[in-house]
């Protein structure tokens, strides 16, 4: 450690030997100036620990040079001692005026200069001490105030991102409602126009279209449904079927300038991870692989999705042709809020929010690129067997009977009701608005077909209003379950459910088996 450097400014020649000599012997490194000036001039270049400064002096008293130095310096920097031959009280009050710290009266005692040099020191250091904590004090503070607003950030991100879900869930299930009958009145026109008609080529691929059509829209709310489920914190993925929800998701990114390619291990492939979120994660994944497609502008790119069982976890990795990441930020891209996305084309969380999920459920996601070739995320998984179907009752033959069996149907909607109960011809079908309506009915039907949601009460309150043997003959048909109450519900029973839009087939194999099983 370096002796303190203790400047000496008197323009009397012994005192600065004197002085100079004790300072030297007690392990400090002196610099003597014969007046001020030079003294000053220095100090635009360096600054030592400790300055003696005499008040007597030609051409610039003591007084002067200190205003002086601690113009240069500032007041807290450099103790300064002033030396002089009166003790008067206006000198004394004048040096401290002027920025001195201490005020001796010569001739010192060396003993108590010492003492004075050494105290003074100490109090520089630790002031200096105090002054490197405050410092880091309020860089800790500006650090904390960051990470507070970046979280901000992150908690109006989630609201907004959980209320566009919350949206996004409540519009699919309006949309289900009016397809349902759209697509059973569509179905009933073609039957009745191929009866009319006959085999017209023009009127059947006319009527193909629209079923197609449906279909497709039923396939866009089935995938907007998962993506928009409350994320439940423990589950599992089949990984096929979030593959495909997150392609069809995210064609409209990637269908321009990058083609889509599956590779997917043979067999049953499950992940221990919410479906929700992993189709979240990988949706993600896809539009980041289509915009660096698309930044290259290297021709029309390709995107691969690899997905194979290695152990006890499930490895997915995506591939793009894009541009690639450069090595310093292959890091930063997982931080929130960074992007290197124009304004407007990302949030900086997505990836983020990735690694964040498969963490939570014990996975992890990495990457590797080179650049101008593309890169590769790697997401590894714990693996998860596949569900067990739910016990099916054994089917007894139903008895002949003169009186078709009763469905009962209850849906606060009259045009699906009605689209529901026409794709029921040969049962004795009566619909419901309301369960209290129902009730009755309910108690003897042979099968029930009540909607899930709807105001007041809805299928949860039917079904507990019902006895046991009652609730057996129920099948929910649903919308689409976004509030957690009914998706809840709906885990903890062992009945059907048909999901909106309805078809005629999958109506009637339900209803039928149901009234096979309950029957004696």
């Amino acid at each position: 450690m370096n002796p303190a450097c203790i400047w000496l400014v008197d323009d009397t020649e012994s005192n600065r030997r004197l002085y100079g000599d004790i300072l030297t012997r007690s392990g400090y490194q002196v610099v003597c100036f014969e007046n001020g000036i030079p003294a000053i001039a220095r100090a635009r270049e360096a600054t030592p620990e400790l300055v003696l400064l005499d008040v007597r002096m030609p051409e610039m008293d003591g007084f002067e040079v200190c205003d002086a130095l601690r113009g240069i310096w500032g007041v807290e920097l450099v103790p300064i001692v002033m030396l002089t031959a009166f003790d008067d009280r206006e000198s004394y009050i004048r040096g401290l005026e002027a920025g001195a710290h201490d005020y001796l009266v010569q001739p010192v005692d060396i003993e108590h200069l010492r003492v004075r040099v050494r105290s003074l020191l100490r109090l520089r250091e630790m002031h200096l001490e105090l002054q490197d904590a405050k410092r880091r004090l309020s860089q800790r503070v500006d650090l904390l105030n960051n990470e507070a607003a970046e979280r901000e950030r992150q908690l109006v991100m989630a609201d907004r991102l959980a209320t566009l879900g919350q949206m996004a869930a409540a519009i699919a299930h309006e949309i289900n409602n009016p397809l349902t009958y759209v697509s059973a009145n569509a179905n009933y026109c073609r039957s009745i126009m191929n009866d009319r008609l006959g085999d017209d080529p023009d009127w059947s691929a006319a009527m193909q279209a629209v079923v197609t059509g449906i279909e497709r829209i039923r396939e866009v709310i089935h995938d907007v449904q998962m993506f928009s489920r409350t994320p439940a914190t423990e589950g599992r993925a089949d990984v096929r079927k979030v593959i495909e929800s997150a392609a069809s998701m995210a064609r409209h990114a990637f269908r321009h300038c990058a083609e889509l390619t599956r590779k997917i291990e043979e067999g049953p492939l499950w992940a221990a991870i919410p479906q929700s979120r992993f189709a979240q994660a990988l949706l993600n994944l896809f539009v980041n692989a289509a915009h660096a497609c698309e930044d290259r502008d290297a021709g029309h790119g390709t995107i691969t999705v690899t997905a194979r069982r290695d152990g006890d976890n499930v490895v997915l990795e995506v591939t793009d042709t894009g541009g690639g990441i450069p090595e310093g930020r292959l890091e930063d891209i997982f931080k929130p809020f960074y992007t290197s996305k124009a304004e407007g084309r990302g949030t900086g969380l997505g990836l983020s929010i990735c690694r964040d999920f498969l963490e939570r459920a014990g996975g992890s996601i990495s990457v590797s690129s080179v650049l101008g070739q593309g890169s590769t995320f790697l997401i590894t998984v714990p693996a998860a067997s596949a569900p067990a179907p739910k016990s099916a009752r054994v089917s007894r033959v139903r008895r002949e009977s003169v009186h078709p069996p009763v469905v009962v149907i209850v849906d606060d909607e009259p045009l699906v009701a009605f689209a529901l109960a026409r794709m029921l011809s040969g049962y004795h079908v009566r619909t419901f608005a309301a369960v209290d309506d129902a009730l009755n009915d309910a108690a003897t039907a042979d099968a029930i077909l009540c909607d899930l949601m709807m105001p007041d009460k809805g299928g949860i309150e039917l079904y507990q209003m019902l006895d046991e043997t009652q609730r057996r003959r129920m099948v929910f048909v649903t919308g689409g379950a976004y509030r957690q109450r009914e998706v809840d519900f709906l885990k903890t029973i062992p009945n059907r459910t048909l999901d909106k839009p309805v078809f005629r087939a999958d109506l009637r194999d339900s209803v039928a088996k149901l009234v096979a099983e309950t029957s004696e």
